[in-house]
């Protein structure tokens, strides 16, 4: 459905339906058996806050989040 799509903590995302486009870092992989992969989602530059549980397909879903690239430097 994805394709290659693959998430890995520190990928940043960006929501899709917000004027603010406020930028969200992928912090943790959230794996339990019986429901699908999930993530743990905080806001750019705050690490250890508590943030947003999603599922990957939701984060994949490009009608409401876009992959943002890495920052180089």
């Amino acid at each position: 459905m994805f394709g290659n799509d693959q998430i890995s903590v520190g990928d940043m995302f960006a929501t899709g339906v917000s004027s603010s486009r406020r930028v969200y870092v992928v912090e943790a992989l959230v794996e339990s058996p019986g429901i699908p992969t999930h993530v743990r989602l905080v806001p750019e530059g705050q690490g250890g806050s508590t943030g947003m549980l999603m599922s990957t397909s939701a984060l994949l879903d490009p009608r409401f989040w876009r992959r943002v690239p890495a920052k180089s430097g």
